[in-house]
Parts: C-alpha cells; sequence; structure tokens
C-alpha cells in the first residue's frame, strides 16, 4: 500500500512596504489600529528595540509601520486623513521613502 502525502499549494510571499515610521511607539499603535479597522491588515516592526534602547530609533529609522504592497495607496490615503502623515510628503514606492 502506497500513502501519498500532498502538501497545500503554497501562496506567494507578501511583500511589506513601510508606510510611515514613528518615534513614539503609542503613536504607531494609533495607526495600526486606523488601518486594522479598515480591515487593512499591518505590522509594526522595531517597536521593542526602540523601547529597549531609545537612542537607536533614529539609527534603524524608527518604529516603522508596514503593510502588504497592494494596499500600499489605501493606507497612505487613511493616515494622511488621520493625520499620522503630512499631507505634504510625497511617497516614493520605488525606494520605499518620503521625501521633501
Amino acid at each position: 500500500m502506497t500513502v501519498r502525502m500532498f502538501s497545500e499549494p503554497k501562496k506567494p510571499p507578501v511583500r511589506l512596504v513601510t508606510v510611515a515610521s514613528f518615534n513614539d511607539a503609542f503613536v504607531a499603535n494609533l495607526a495600526m489600529g486606523r488601518l486594522k479597522a479598515a480591515g487593512i491588515e499591518c505590522f509594526i516592526g522595531d517597536q521593542n528595540t526602540v523601547a529597549m534602547d531609545w537612542y537607536y530609533s533614529n539609527a534603524i529609522g524608527g518604529i516603522k509601520l508596514c503593510v502588504n504592497e497592494t494596499d500600499v495607496q489605501e493606507a497612505l490615503e487613511i493616515l494622511r486623513d488621520g493625520r499620522y502623515l503630512p499631507q505634504d510628503v510625497p511617497f516614493v514606492p520605488s525606494c520605499r521613502a518620503r521625501h521633501r
């Protein structure tokens, strides 16, 4: 008797894009809650590093709010409406940075 095991089809990898960075974990979590309430899956990176050694915040780029690549524009609109991002700073997705 031969037993064949089939694995589930693999999903394509999710590509995360940083849409905002914060120096304060409280504000980062408020912004994440705003995105989650709108149905956008998001992730906060480097929160624990900044909480343990706050002086690393500038060196590592702060606490990063990341979303799926397909949700970037919607997330930016929500964050701008909630005043978590300045209105006049454009977002350049190719280098994942905001420029003045």
